[in-house]
């Protein structure tokens, strides 16, 4: 029992981290930053009503990209989208989705 106990424990450990975990808060922040920067707020008008509509969305995308793989949305990862995200721009975060700025 012990022996399964730690094997299970060690195991957990070397699982590899999924990126689609963070994607969401990491989008959902650079989106906010640029609405602000472009002095927008959410609405019909962003693409998302509210902040909740584009967490909605949000978790989602990551449902379809877990459920379904990259071929769901094309050949970008979460991991690829996020790191877009991360070091780029706000035209960066279109890219990311596959959009014009």
């Amino acid at each position: 029992m012990l022996r399964a106990l730690g094997f299970l424990l060690l195991s957990s450990g070397c699982a590899p981290e999924d990126s689609c975990v963070s994607l969401c808060a990491h989008a959902h922040a650079k989106f906010a930053s640029c609405l602000e920067e472009r002095d927008a707020d959410w609405g019909t008008s962003v693409g998302f009503s509210s902040a909740a509509d584009f967490d909605d969305w949000c978790s989602t995308f990551v449902w379809e990209e877990r459920e379904l793989g990259t071929a769901a949305s094309g050949d970008l990862t979460c991991a690829d989208r996020q790191a877009i995200i991360d070091d780029g721009d706000c035209n960066a975060w279109y890219t990311a989705w596959g959009e014009a700025p």
